[in-house]
């Protein structure tokens, strides 16, 4: 038998199985919560695959259960896509789409900086608020009550207000792209609460001269000096042991 012969017949294979949407089933571990479902390898053989869902300090069962559909909307949304299925496509959360395709393209496309910012606010802000949205339903008046609950409950100034919408912006860019969505609704979001960025502590020389020293090490004092003298922002000197 051919090889042309063997992708015909997998492809008939391919089509005649039909999609069944899976829900999957959470279990309870020593180190977290986990995931059972079952996946089907090219060659058509299912197999039971357990992943991490969460750590055990999410107590909440709806929390969990949210996190478990955001989970296998992911593998629900890839699986439909594989079998080139004419049922409905099932529902996509935007948890699912940055782990998915969001993050691997940032990943690819993006500075090493870009991509830790960006996983740095999706972690801090993002993820509790979107990661179970259904992408495809979500409007611009709800980015515009997502962007007030930053600013009221989260407390963040205009710049990081300014970084998570563009994180959250460019997730929806890329589903458009993607035909996912008509249109991006964080195009036209904006905040009615904005505070402004607190202004920065300038050190004098003179008090910059007293902290050197105070400073007993010198390793402190000539990592202290180079701060000072470079006008560092905390992520730069941050950088400076990388």
């Amino acid at each position: 038998m051919t090889k042309a012969s063997i992708l015909e017949l997998l492809e008939a294979d391919r089509s005649n199985r039909r999609f069944r949407e899976q829900t999957g089933t959470a279990v309870k571990r020593t180190d977290g919560f986990y995931i059972r479902y079952y996946k089907d390898s090219d060659g058509g053989v299912r197999t039971k695959v357990t992943e991490r869902l969460c750590d055990l300090s999410v107590t909440d069962a709806k929390k969990r259960k949210l996190l478990q559909r955001s989970h296998m909307s992911a593998i629900n949304n890839a699986h439909h896509a594989a079998l080139r299925s004419e049922a409905p496509t099932p529902a996509l959360t935007v948890g699912a789409f940055w782990e998915t395709t969001y993050l691997p393209w940032v990943k690819a496309n993006k500075r090493f900086s870009t991509v830790r910012g960006y996983e740095y606010d999706w972690r801090l802000y993002v993820k509790a608020e979107l990661a179970t949205r259904q992408i495809d339903t979500f409007t611009t008046v709800d980015a515009c009550e997502l962007l007030d609950h930053f600013a009221a409950v989260k407390k963040l100034n205009r710049k990081s207000l300014a970084h998570v919408k563009s994180l959250c912006s460019g997730i929806f860019t890329v589903a458009v792209r993607k035909g996912i969505m008509k249109f991006n609704p964080w195009r036209e979001a904006k905040s009615v609460r904005v505070r402004p960025s607190e202004p920065r502590i300038e050190y004098t020389p003179e008090e910059t001269i007293s902290i050197i020293n105070a400073i007993q090490r010198t390793d402190a004092k000539l990592f202290f000096a180079l701060c000072a003298v470079m006008g560092m922002r905390p992520s730069e000197a941050a950088a400076v042991k990388w």
